[in-house]
């Protein structure tokens, strides 16, 4: 992903609709399928705002990025380890203390999503879970995708068949979200495609917003919760959810 998107990142991750959102779902799977949980560690940490959520909800983290200026600005909002570089290499001495590791947005930038997760979880010890989130729907794909320096965007059943090929991992759940602000969504994206502005060109979707309209937005996402609490899934949506426990 390029320098200046972490930037615009560190900038609204904190108090953007969707990584807002995101964040309590991924702390919503953590307490369901890992309620014991007391380490986390986050691959592609980015410039860190879900460690420094789960930092704040009491959570032991570390994060892995190999972009150096993603690393620098986690570094100065996360209270934790942040390496910089391969996470096979920085995270040697901490697999067996590890209850939690989070894919967040993070296959969609790796060419070969297969070897990299199979390498992942030969790593992760016994019991230990693995929170996958990915942008879903290729009819989604944008200017944002390219911007961001995505690969793919996935659909159910190419992440199940990819996740079906780890031999000692059971899917606990997965399952569409951001459902509810699809339509909103895919007409926003078509009419990108088809009226493309010059201003938008070489930009991605993120950027502040009035408070009004992201309160709004969250308030539609957040409901989503509710429902995905009770295991239940969405047929269509964003992004994709899964959640794997190594036996």
């Amino acid at each position: 992903m390029r320098n200046d998107q972490f930037k615009i990142h560190a900038e609204v991750e904190d108090d953007h609709w969707w990584f807002q959102s995101r964040r309590e779902i991924l702390i919503d799977q953590i307490n369901k399928f890992q309620p014991d949980a007391k380490r986390v560690a986050e691959i592609g940490c980015g410039t860190g705002g879900n460690l420094r959520a789960l930092s704040q909800k009491g959570f032991e983290v570390i994060g892995s990025d190999i972009n150096p200026l993603a690393t620098k600005l986690a570094r100065e909002r996360v209270t934790g380890e942040i390496y910089t570089g391969d996470y096979k290499e920085t995270f040697k001495k901490y697999w067996d203390k590890i209850d939690v590791v989070i894919l967040a947005d993070v296959l969609e930038h790796i060419k070969d999503d297969r070897q990299f997760i199979q390498d992942l979880v030969e790593n992760m010890c016994q019991g230990s879970i693995l929170i996958i989130t990915v942008p879903a729907n290729p009819l989604l794909w944008s200017e944002h995708d390219l911007i961001l320096g995505h690969f793919r965007r996935y659909t159910a059943g190419q992440l199940g068949v990819l996740l079906g090929g780890l031999g000692d991992m059971e899917c606990k759940f997965q399952s569409y979200f951001n459902c509810l602000l699809f339509p909103l969504i895919f007409l926003l994206r078509m009419m990108n495609r088809l009226l493309p502005r010059k201003k938008n060109i070489g930009q991605s979707d993120l950027g502040r917003l009035h408070p009004l309209v992201n309160a709004l937005l969250r308030t539609i996402f957040s409901l989503e919760r509710l429902w995905l609490g009770k295991k239940r899934t969405f047929p269509l949506g964003v992004s994709l959810l899964a959640t794997l426990q190594k036996n």
